[in-house]
């Protein structure tokens, strides 16, 4: 018969993290789930404590007009018997006598030292005070530091002084005039240009598609009609669709040969480019003259 050994775990080993093992925590728990939960947790409730504290008694008020560290008031409360008897060595009321004797030196010892020390923490209290006066005045009336007086983001300049009195500033008026002048140029500027942008719209308003049929005419111009459509010309109809059937639109060489008045490849070419060059320089110093847009 074979033995079958169990595998047997040390007493002594044991996990040194604080953090509940994940495996322990069974599948209805809360934690079973991790959720993120914010930096700052709900804040907790101080519980109500019930009932009522008292308040903590004065032992060293005077009492029936008297104080009591005073010889009179001690001797009062700590009265001697007036009979002196004679007690049996070890019994009990030569024990009880002891304990009262006791007691009334404890009370005459504690009474006094609980003035002493009231006393020492009053006037502790009172230098304390007065050192922390001391110290504000001190601050108060301390002159400004070297480092305050030079990183300060602000000045102690009195503004009101400086608002109500006369300062002596001979060019102030010039000045004022100056930013006046520059002032009403700006709005002038500002109203030329808006009225300039008016104008422009007023004219380019002239080719603007408002009704259904300027749109179907400038649909058969740029792309022409099913019957009819925008070619370029020649090849075979598969190739020759296209709205380039007027010409390639112009490159930039071509409107450098142009502002240049450079020879075209073809004689009639250059003839019409110079005379649509010269309408356009003659239309701009047109607009120029009239201030608008032709």
């Amino acid at each position: 018969m074979a033995l079958r050994l169990r595998p047997r775990r040390c007493p002594s080993l044991r996990s040194f993290s604080a953090a509940t093992v994940r495996c322990a925590i069974r599948p209805e728990d809360p934690r079973f789930i991790p959720v993120p939960e914010p930096p700052q947790p709900d804040a907790v409730e101080t519980p109500v404590v019930k009932g009522k504290l008292p308040l903590p008694r004065n032992v060293l008020a005077i009492s029936k007009g008297k104080d009591k560290t005073s010889e009179e008031w001690l001797a009062q409360v700590t009265q001697t018997p007036t009979k002196h008897r004679r007690l049996k060595p070890g019994s009990r009321r030569e024990w009880r006598a002891a304990m009262a004797e006791s007691r009334r030196q404890d009370l005459r010892s504690s009474v006094v030292e609980l003035r002493e020390k009231a006393t020492r923490e009053m006037q502790r209290r009172a230098e304390e005070s007065q050192r922390n006066r001391e110290e504000r005045e001190r601050r108060l009336n301390a002159p400004e530091r070297e480092d305050d007086r030079l990183t300060t983001p602000s000045h102690n300049i009195d503004l009101e002084t400086i608002h109500q009195a006369h300062t002596n500033d001979p060019t102030r008026a010039d000045r004022i005039a100056h930013k006046e002048l520059m002032v009403a140029m700006h709005a002038n500027y500002k109203r030329d240009e808006r009225l300039g942008h008016l104008n422009d719209l007023h004219i380019n308003a002239r080719k603007f598609i408002v009704t259904p049929q300027q749109l179907d005419a400038a649909i058969d111009e740029a792309f022409g009609s099913a019957e009819k459509p925008v070619t370029f010309g020649h090849g075979r109809d598969d190739d020759a669709a296209s709205v380039w059937a007027y010409g390639r639109p112009a490159g930039v060489q071509d409107m450098l040969n142009q502002s240049r008045q450079l020879e075209s490849n073809t004689a009639l070419g250059g003839i019409a480019e110079t005379e649509k060059l010269k309408q356009d320089r003659l239309k701009r110093i047109a607009e120029v003259l009239t201030g608008g847009k032709l």
